[in-house]
């Protein structure tokens, strides 16, 4: 679900008034034990690094560093999250202060910049 700072739309609120509407017995709900939603920037940044810390560590100590298996989870799953989490703020902060600045995904690095130019980028291997 969106970043509600982000979001102006609840989606979370409008898919429980409709879980809500199936009158189920139980609902049960798993999610990631993560507080991102609503704090401002740095505490967020702050949340997610140690969230993810701990993730990665949790990986060393049950998968080889060179596990296809690994490699898979690392991609697919954590990297995703971890930019959306970024990407959110970058649009808010982009919407909030100018359209003139620029955040765009190149050959796997973010570019953040000014109109055309490209100031600053980031991008992570091994």
């Amino acid at each position: 679900m969106p970043d509600e700072s982000v979001s102006t739309v609840n989606q979370r609120d409008q898919l429980l008034r409709m879980v809500k509407s199936l009158n189920p017995k139980l609902v049960t709900i798993v999610e990631q034990d993560m507080h991102t939603n609503t704090a401002p920037f740095f505490p967020r940044f702050v949340e997610a690094y140690n969230y993810y810390s701990s993730m990665f560590d949790s990986l060393d100590a049950t998968l080889p560093r060179g596990s296809q298996d690994r490699v898979n989870v690392e991609r697919q799953c954590l990297a995703r999250d971890i930019v959306n989490i970024v990407a959110c703020e970058v649009r808010k902060l982009i919407r909030e202060y100018s359209e003139r600045y620029t955040a765009k995904e190149e050959m796997g690095a973010l570019h953040f910049g000014w109109e055309d130019k490209s100031l600053i980028f980031a991008s992570a291997w091994r």
